[in-house]
């Protein structure tokens, strides 16, 4: 089975991810086209094929971030295989991600309704250079040179281009709210996983990153 998530930054993407692959015992790919990336993580993340994608894999990619294939294909040295996208431009990136998704079983769109939140913990993440790990914010590490509405509206922008992918997908999109909390469900996305497993490892208010 495979399996696409669709996501904003800071919505508890990886955690979903890795809860998943471990339910549905099967690979995970984390952000393949995030360029800065390649020399953090195994190259199994990067070097994924478009056009051949593993049988058995959850993927997650983080939209409006410079994730998409067609960002990259006019560069003289392109770090990714854009050959066989002849359809696609610089300018479509939700034509991409619609795409893209056409590949999976299921689709999954992560977004997060505290907008504040979202914001904040990408200062932190980005301050300290660690995306992962409970943390306490700080709100001296605000740089002066950050605008706060301007922070706001591209995380709205995010937010928007979720949604209209899940219209043309018609998928519902889950917040983070939703599933991050102290209340399991019985079944999660429709997947044949162990609930209790998902939400007690991975969903569970108590892995929250920040405190």
């Amino acid at each position: 089975m495979r399996v696409l998530i669709l996501a904003n930054g800071r919505t508890g993407s990886t955690s979903l991810m890795l809860g998943l692959a471990s339910g549905l015992r099967c690979e995970y790919i984390a952000e393949p086209w995030n360029l800065d990336l390649i020399d953090k993580i195994e190259p199994k993340h990067h070097e994924i094929d478009y056009h051949n994608l593993p049988e058995d894999v959850v993927v997650k990619c983080i939209v409006n971030v410079k994730q998409y294939l067609g960002f990259y294909m006019y560069w003289t040295n392109c770090p990714f295989d854009c050959s066989g996208l002849d359809w696609l431009d610089n300018g479509s990136e939700a034509v991409f991600w619609y795409r893209f998704a056409q590949k999976f079983d299921k689709v999954i769109i992560l977004d997060r309704y505290d907008v504040r939140a979202r914001v904040l913990s990408a200062l932190h993440a980005q301050h300290y250079e660690e995306w992962h790990g409970e943390y306490e914010f700080k709100e001296e590490i605000i740089p002066p040179h950050k605008n706060m509405k301007e922070l706001y509206i591209k995380e709205e922008v995010s937010s928007e281009l979720l949604k209209l992918l899940s219209r043309k997908l018609e998928v519902d999109i889950t917040y983070y709210e939703e599933i991050f909390n102290n209340k399991q469900r019985e079944s999660y996305f429709g997947l044949p996983i162990d609930s209790e497993k998902l939400f007690e490892n991975f969903l569970n208010t108590k892995h929250r990153y920040q405190q």
